[in-house]
C-alpha cells in the first residue's frame, strides 16, 4: 500500500496498553487515492482473511484537514 499512487503516509501502530489492537494511520492526495487504494487485488486479498481473524469489523474514520 504505501508504494500506491496518491498514498501520502501509510502506517500501522500498536496500542501499547493492548496489544491485540492496531490503528493503521493512513494519508491520501485525495478521496480519489483512497477509492483507488480499496480497489486493489491486496486489499481484497487481505480483506478476506481480516474476515476469518479480527474479532470485530475494521472501522474506518475519514477526516479532512482543518483550513
Amino acid at each position: 500500500s504505501r508504494k500506491e499512487l496518491g498514498v501520502v503516509l501509510y502506517r500501522a501502530y500498536q496500542i501499547s496498553s493492548e496489544p491485540l489492537k492496531f490503528v493503521n494511520v493512513e494519508f491520501y492526495k485525495d478521496k480519489a487515492a483512497f477509492d483507488a487504494h480499496l480497489k486493489t487485488s491486496h486489499v481484497a486479498k487481505i480483506s478476506e482473511t481480516f474476515k476469518d481473524i479480527l474479532a470485530k469489523d475494521i472501522d474506518v474514520v475519514l477526516v479532512s484537514p482543518l483550513p
